[in-house]
């Protein structure tokens, strides 16, 4: 009996609240920035902003337009080569219309007569529109 006397009173002491003693120790929170490394990291963005925001502010006041490299269009390989193919296909478009009126005269001279052998094409009237 004294043992299970001995163990209720061991068990009720454990029951009631432990007093807490005087002062607690509270670990410090850990943290990530200090003081010393926020203010380094705050100068260095802004040494690195600061020659991109005047550059942006130059260019807004000055309002002046990025400078396109001027392109000589007479000088242009591109043009030379256009001028040269005109020139050909003028050449050969006379030669062609030298071709024909030399056809032309070669058979008018053959047969004088063909072109009044012609039948007579009726002329339509006036304001008649004719199929195509």
């Amino acid at each position: 009996e004294k043992e299970s006397e001995a163990m209720k009173s061991r068990i009720a002491q454990l029951e009631q609240p432990a007093a807490l003693p005087a002062s607690t120790l509270v670990p410090p929170r850990e943290q990530i920035f200090d003081k010393q490394v926020f203010q380094n990291l705050a100068l260095g963005v802004f040494l690195l902003m600061l020659p991109m925001s005047i550059a942006l502010a130059r260019r807004i006041w000055l309002r002046t337009p990025r400078k396109q490299p001027m392109l000589d269009i007479e000088s242009s390989p591109r043009m030379q080569r256009m001028e040269e193919a005109i020139e050909a296909i003028a050449i050969e478009v006379e030669r062609v219309g030298e071709a024909q009126r030399f056809a032309t005269k070669l058979l008018s001279e053959r047969r004088p007569d063909a072109a009044a052998s012609r039948v007579a094409v009726p002329q339509r009237a006036p304001g008649t529109i004719t199929p195509h």
